[in-house]
């Protein structure tokens, strides 16, 4: 059974139709790719992913069940979304990363946060810097740390590795990966075909309001070579 399905969906904002008949299917621990250009719906499809909106016609399922018999809330726990620019809304990095760990009820020492920060190429040091201090790059990191440690079954990542460098970039890729493995579904939105190419298993291309590729990364990448 698909962790996640999206079935003809339409989406209008402002008498515009920003998307329309996106399907496709997600298998537990599948990482899809998005590629749009600018003003293309991405961003909007995620909201929905997430949520946070409602689609005009279709419907989302999570776990086989459509959205409308889940509250909002309990989907936001299960898929967590990061977003483009970074929010982070505490003083300290540390007081970031233990707001979700408080809301699960759960007990977790300053030893395993050091560990993360370290899988992200941050030093320990970083645990007790004030958010604001914190550069674009590392605020990025540190949202999607936030959001790991919510649990959720769902990540989504919009373009929420825009602003790393290559180094810091490979090692958030070994962290997903590693997430993957454990079981974690992922959907991100890039414009680079590198990551495309290294980080997903399925590509969905979305041009002028609809779909102009959904499958393998393997067949979009031999196709393109054509």
């Amino acid at each position: 059974m698909a962790i996640f399905s999206c079935k003809n969906v339409k989406i209008i904002r402002q008498n515009n139709v920003l998307l329309e008949n996106i399907s496709f299917d997600l298998e537990k621990g599948d990482c899809l790719g998005i590629s749009a250009s600018s003003g293309t719906g991405k961003t909007s499809l995620l909201r929905l992913i997430c949520a946070l909106d409602v689609p005009k016609d279709g419907t989302l399922f999570f776990q086989g069940q459509p959205y409308e018999k889940y509250a909002p809330q309990k989907l936001r726990q299960k898929i967590g979304l990061v977003a483009q620019k970074p929010c982070l809304l505490k003083k300290t990095v540390r007081e970031e990363l233990m707001y979700p760990v408080r809301l699960r009820d759960k007990r977790v020492q300053d030893e395993l946060f050091s560990s993360l920060l370290k899988s992200i190429n941050l030093p320990d040091g970083t645990l007790f810097k004030r958010c604001a201090a914190l550069s674009g790059g590392e605020q990025q990191r540190i949202c999607l740390l936030r959001t790991l440690l919510a649990e959720p079954e769902i990540l989504l990542l919009d373009e929420a590795c825009a602003c790393l460098d290559t180094t810091a970039k490979a090692a958030v890729a070994k962290l997903l990966q590693k997430k993957r493995q454990e079981g974690l579904t992922i959907i991100f939105v890039t414009h680079d075909s590198a990551d495309l190419k290294k980080l997903s298993n399925k590509i969905l291309v979305l041009e002028k309001a609809t779909l102009s590729y959904c499958g393998t990364t393997k067949t979009y990448f031999t196709e393109e070579k054509k």
